[in-house]
């Protein structure tokens, strides 16, 4: 078992990301190195790909450390129903596993998606958008968090309490419990 890390990561799909004298690698169960240590940044793996950094860039390598996607965007997030946020320039976009961009970049920042719908900002407000790249709630919260058993979590400006969004009507949680 490789000894002394800087950081170690969950296990996610059988492997974990570990920092090792600057770099980042990735374990199995064991503690066996399944990829050694040669990039500069590295995410978890989701969908069997993980996001890895190199010198700025970021692209995605599968689980015996192959390059699948180049290393050619500024962001990269985690893959969620076969579509990736990537940053490039200063906008976000998503691309498949095959690296194509399958949505322009035109988003402030974008998370994974989550049953169909990908939270996304625009203009310091965030929404949702669907797999077409057609926003379908509009961007007018704070902030956002993906949907689960069809309902998110959604933040109001100037309103400290949670909002769940269901996609068809907000429904305010009140999170003191008071009324």
């Amino acid at each position: 078992m490789p000894a002394g890390f800087d950081y170690a990561g969950e296990f996610c799909e059988g492997l974990a990301c570990v920092q090792q004298d600057d770099l980042f690698g990735f374990i199995d169960v064991s503690g066996a190195w399944a990829i050694e240590p040669r990039f500069t940044d590295a995410g978890d793996f989701h969908e069997d790909l993980a996001a890895v950094g190199d010198s700025g860039q970021y692209g995605y390598c599968d689980k015996s450390g192959t390059a699948a996607v180049d290393f050619r965007f500024l962001r990269a997030g985690n893959f969620a129903e076969g579509l990736a946020p990537v940053g490039v320039g200063a906008k976000t976009g998503f691309i498949d596993r095959e690296g194509r961009m399958v949505i322009e970049p035109r988003f402030d920042l974008a998370q994974s998606f989550s049953e169909g719908l990908a939270a996304v900002r625009v203009d310091h407000k965030w929404g949702f958008i669907d797999r077409t790249g057609r926003i379908v709630i509009e961007p007018i919260y704070e902030g956002a968090g993906p949907f689960g058993d069809g309902v998110a979590c959604v933040r109001k400006f100037a309103d400290p309490r949670p909002v769940i969004h269901t996609g068809s009507k907000k429904v305010i949680i009140n999170m003191s419990k008071k009324t």
